[in-house]
This record gives C-alpha cells, structure tokens and sequence, in this order.
C-alpha cells in the first residue's frame, strides 16, 4: 500500500468523523487479512527503525506551546505530514516496535484532544496521529541522545501561536535532520504535496547539535 492512500486515509477520517469511528475503520483496516492496509510498508529510508522500541508519549503544556515526546530505545527515521485544515498532524514510524499506549485522551485544557496509533500488523511500525481541538503547527522537531534526563527521545513542539510555526506541512526526518524539499523526497511526500497546497519553505528549524528537552 502507498504510504500516501494511509496516511490521506488516517487524516481524512480524523477530520470528519468521531475519534470512535476513525478508530473502528483504521482496526478493520489493519486486522483484514485481505484489506491493503495490511500489506507491509515500503520500509526504504527507515532499515534503522528495525528493533527500536517507542516506550512511552509524553504530553506536557508549556508557556507557549504544547510539547510532545516519544520515549526510544534508539534512534528512529519518520515522516510528518499536517493535514490541509490543520487540525490533525500524522507521524509515519515504519518498523519499530511499540509498546507505548496506543490511545491518549487529553484533559479539556489541553491543546490537543487525542493521540491514537494505528499500527501495520504486517511490516512493523505504524501511524501515529495527533488530533488537535483547533488548528495545529509544528514549531520544531528535535531528537535527543541518552543523557542523565533519559534515553533517546524525539521531541514535538507545537505552538500555540501560528505565527511561530517554523516547520513545513510535510518533512522527513532522517538521522536527526529535516529533509528540506527535493526531487529525492519520498514518494508519500511528492504524492501528498501534488494533492494539496504547497508546503511552506523550509527553515532551518533542526540544530546540528544535541540538546536536553526543558522538564
């Protein structure tokens, strides 16, 4: 199956139907033997996730943003990709293994609303998508090494304000960098960004270096 088709799949029924239902087709989707979302992802670009474990997603608000964080016991390669209204931002994670909650409801304060994983039975990995009860951006996107605050980590801040967005509507994060635009992106980003308006250029919102997340 196309990454494209899943992930278009994921964020349309987000976006128009009960988090109940979205649930309920994308686990039909998975458990047919015979449905397309259960052939195996083309896992090229991301040989590296295989074996990684996603332990845990941390949700904390801050100041000015809302910051996401994904326990690993390794270094992963995904892709992103921010729905056409906004309201939905998807991770593709192909291979690795989750043993994380795979449904997180948030308070009624929180910026977000839910955060489910929908997982390929067939190659590993899956999607994790991020439901927001208004408009979501992505302000930055940064991985950590083990250090005395924990393991590998990647990290999502999602500002609350527009206007700090400095990412793209879609990247792919391969060893800790974004991917800027290119003929050699992936093919789930080419198709997506034929379907919808043009991603805003990309800035150099990745350091080089490793930092510690604020606690």
């Amino acid at each position: 199956m196309r990454y494209a088709n899943l992930i278009e799949g994921v964020i349309r029924f987000a976006a128009a139907a009960a988090m109940v239902a979205v649930a309920l087709v994308l686990t039909m989707l998975y458990a047919a033997p015979s449905s397309p979302a259960a052939e195996p992802f083309d896992t090229a670009g991301f040989e590296t996730n295989e074996g990684v474990v996603i332990k845990r997603v941390q949700v904390s608000d801050h100041l000015d943003k809302t910051r996401i964080t994904l326990d690993l016991s390794g270094p992963i390669n995904f892709d992103y990709q921010i729905s056409a209204g906004g309201k939905t931002i998807v991770l593709l994670i192909p291979l690795v293994k989750w043993q994380a909650a795979h449904h997180l409801k948030l308070a009624q304060d929180s910026n977000l609303y839910r955060i489910n994983f929908f997982p390929n039975r067939a190659s590993g990995g899956g999607v994790l998508s991020i439901l927001g009860r208004k408009r979501l951006a992505l302000g930055e996107v940064f991985v950590l090494r083990p250090d005395k605050n924990g393991g590998h980590r990647v990290v999502l801040d999602l500002p609350y304000a527009q206007q700090d967005a400095s990412l793209p509507d879609a990247g792919a994060i391969r060893y800790g960098r974004l991917l800027p635009p290119h003929a050699d992106f992936p093919p789930i980003l080419q198709d997506l960004q034929q379907a919808r308006r043009p991603a805003t250029p990309a800035r150099p919102a990745l350091s080089d270096r490793v930092r510690s997340a604020d606690r």
